[in-house]
């Protein structure tokens, strides 16, 4: 029998190939995911974060600029943070509430100014209107009114059951 120097290659490519098979066999399982976590309900709303000072955090329209408001229901005090609008270099005329009770004439609510970029008012009128108002804009409707380099940015004001 002559022997060929290229069996043992013959053999070396067959073992590789049965092995290659019968990996392709068993397959790759692709790795678990990281969440495993499964819901039937829906995922619950979730409110932006509060800003740097527990309150809630809005957008001024239209330019989409932030702010930062706070209430003390017991007081009646209303704090807005205008801090970041001031980093920009804008000027900030006046902060205002404008406030439309369905079938009254609306009320404007003037702010003062507290330190930079910050601005106060106590009204516990305004304070119970808009924790009334809140979530029924058929009533009430409770407009944040700022007056930036000129122009007029808006606002919504509701209610929020926790006090800052």
């Amino acid at each position: 029998m002559i022997r060929s120097p290229y069996l043992w290659l013959f053999h070396v490519c067959s073992i590789v190939s049965v092995a290659a098979f019968l990996g392709s066999l068993t397959g790759c399982q692709p790795p678990a995911p990281k969440n495993t976590k499964v819901t039937t309900e829906e995922e619950p709303h979730v409110h932006p974060a509060h800003g740097p000072n527990g309150g809630h955090m809005i957008h001024l329209e239209p330019s989409e600029l932030k702010a930062e408001w706070t209430h003390d229901d017991d007081s009646g005090k209303l704090t807005v943070y205008l801090e970041a609008v001031e980093e920009f270099g804008k000027k900030i005329d006046s902060v205002k509430v404008e406030l439309e009770v369905k079938g009254e004439p609306a009320k404007k609510y003037d702010f003062t100014s507290a330190g930079k970029g910050v601005y106060e008012l106590v009204s516990p009128e305004l304070m119970t209107a808009i924790e009334v108002g809140s979530g029924d804009s058929n009533k009430v409707v409770a407009k944040l009114v700022v007056s930036i380099d000129g122009k007029e940015e808006t606002a919504s004001l509701e209610h929020s059951e926790h006090h800052h």
